[in-house]
């Protein structure tokens, strides 16, 4: 996660050195970056408040770890770390503290046979236009409102591409390499595209 947000060689005194001066989003993520850039505990090397953060949130996907055992295992931590460390308590906290990176993710209700999904001018149906199965599932329990409960039967996670490439584009580490095509355009050709780690893909210019 830090790779996509800030890249792979991304440093905090580099801001200190950026000509040009950061929008006030760019700056409330750099600042967020600032304050997460502490130690997890004094003396710990290994793992920033962020990094650990971060490896959390990628263990907890890989391995599809429910929101319950996700806070039993921070309390574990929490038990074997020193008290004054820096690691958050449950899934809540860990998910505002990342949520300062910008980087958002859409919540989207698809149909269960996945003929569709529920998005922009379809996002207030309720059934399936295709096979006319219902958008959420048969559920009897009640909201605190009093209201019957509407959960999906099924749903998808976007993850808005124009964020991420804002995020590659903000890191010294990363600008330079996503630049490449319009600053070595001149000496392309398909060859040194394909030797280059930093550009996959052919450019074909008419």
């Amino acid at each position: 996660m830090i790779m996509d947000v800030a890249g792979p060689q991304f440093d905090i005194e580099d801001i200190e050195d950026i000509e040009e001066l950061p929008n006030s989003k760019a700056k409330q993520f750099y600042d967020m970056l600032a304050a997460a850039d502490k130690e997890l505990w004094p003396g710990c090397k290994n793992h920033s408040q962020l990094s650990f953060v971060a490896r959390l949130m990628s263990l907890k996907s890989e391995n599809h770890m429910s929101e319950r055992c996700f806070d039993q295992m921070i309390e574990l931590i929490q038990e074997i770390l020193p008290e004054d460390n820096l690691a958050p308590d449950n899934f809540y906290e860990t998910k505002k503290l990342l949520r300062g990176m910008g980087l958002p993710v859409e919540k989207i209700d698809c149909c269960p046979n996945n003929c569709m999904i529920y998005w922009r001018d379809d996002a207030e149906l309720v059934c399936c236009k295709f096979c006319n199965t219902s958008r959420f599932k048969e559920n009897n329990e009640e909201s605190e409102s009093g209201k019957q409960k509407q959960v999906p039967a099924m749903k998808m996670y976007y993850f808005p591409l124009t964020p991420r490439l804002q995020r590659l584009y903000a890191s010294k580490a990363t600008a330079n390499d996503m630049r490449w095509p319009l600053t070595e355009i001149k000496t392309y050709t398909p060859l040194n595209t394909l030797r280059n780690p930093r550009w996959h893909v052919l450019i074909f210019r008419s």
